[in-house]
């Protein structure tokens, strides 16, 4: 039996989030923590406020555009940051549910340990890309050529082209929301892991459910109640009914076959995830967000 805890990357990530105030420990946060996590509220707020007016006031039709995608971008950002500040018990309750169990099968926790730690090397690599495009776009750029512009031009109160407070207001204003945005890049891997770690638990109860009821031969006296047992333990799977008929079903008492079909007429029922609790995520759902993104794109490239 091995035991599954939450990766040591995920947890690390965790612990940035109670170092910079975007989470609070204990059971309620405090006055002083409710301030930051509205401070970090309200700067999110600013900047999609300043990319949406720098996408309207914009003369040049590409910047405005390109500050109209970002604009977007960064309501997604600002939303899923809200879940992150102000669900933060429900979050971790999530990832201690789905992410902390046993396995029982060695070749089902080598696999589970290979498939995870792809996962990590592919975060590994989309961060640094993220890093090494965000830097350069937020700082690096900011001194190139003898103008004084940013690679985001976004909508300021003071003129930072002539003003040089103004200019370096203007960049802790983009580098901070920056780092803000990266935060909440880091809230969408704790949503990847989530995932991954979901499609490996029903692998594994895939497993389960096929060698359901069998056992060693010093146990054989035992395998009625192994299979009670594995039976109870995996109510709770939305795996193929076929992977529980071939189980050890048809060597069990007849009880035990009654309730093999009962369970085969709950797998039977349509299982959906709902986005929201208001979409259900099918093949259909993401066929229309592909065909609107899709549209979308032709309507904005039809403006240059």
């Amino acid at each position: 039996m091995h035991l599954i805890q939450i990766h040591n990357a995920i947890g690390s990530i965790n612990s940035l989030f109670y170092r910079i105030g975007v989470w609070h420990r204990g059971d309620n946060p405090t006055v002083k923590e409710i301030r930051l996590k509205f401070a970090y509220c309200i700067q999110f707020v600013l900047f999609l406020i300043s990319s949406v007016v720098g996408a309207i006031t914009n003369e040049r039709i590409e910047a405005s555009i390109f500050l109209a995608q970002i604009s977007i971008a960064a309501a997604v950002l600002g939303i899923k940051f809200l879940f992150l500040i102000w669900k933060q018990h429900k979050i971790l309750d999530l990832l201690n549910r789905v992410c902390v169990f046993t396995v029982l099968n060695d070749d089902d926790y080598n696999l589970y340990k290979e498939k995870l730690k792809g996962f990590m090397k592919f975060v590994l690599v989309f961060l640094i890309t993220v890093a090494v495009i965000g830097f350069s776009g937020a700082v690096i750029l900011l001194f190139l050529g003898t103008e004084r512009t940013f690679f985001l031009e976004i909508a300021f109160p003071m003129d930072y082209r002539s003003n040089e407070f103004a200019f370096w207001a203007a960049t802790i204003f983009i580098v901070t929301s920056y780092s803000m945005a990266t935060i909440g890049i880091f809230f969408t891997i704790i949503i990847w892991y989530l995932l991954l770690v979901c499609s490996l638990r029903y692998e594994v109860l895939e497993n389960g459910l096929r060698y359901m009821g069998r056992r060693s031969e010093q146990r054989k006296f035992k395998l009625h109640d192994d299979f009670l047992e594995d039976l109870k333990s995996s109510h709770d799977s939305y795996i193929h009914i076929m992977n529980l008929f071939e189980s050890d079903w048809y060597n069990q008492p007849q009880s035990t076959k009654k309730n093999v079909v009962i369970f085969g007429e709950y797998l039977k029922r349509p299982k959906k995830l709902l986005v929201g609790k208001l979409y259900p995520l099918t093949l259909e759902t993401f066929t229309k967000i592909l065909n609107s993104a899709y549209s979308m794109f032709n309507i904005l490239k039809s403006f240059q």
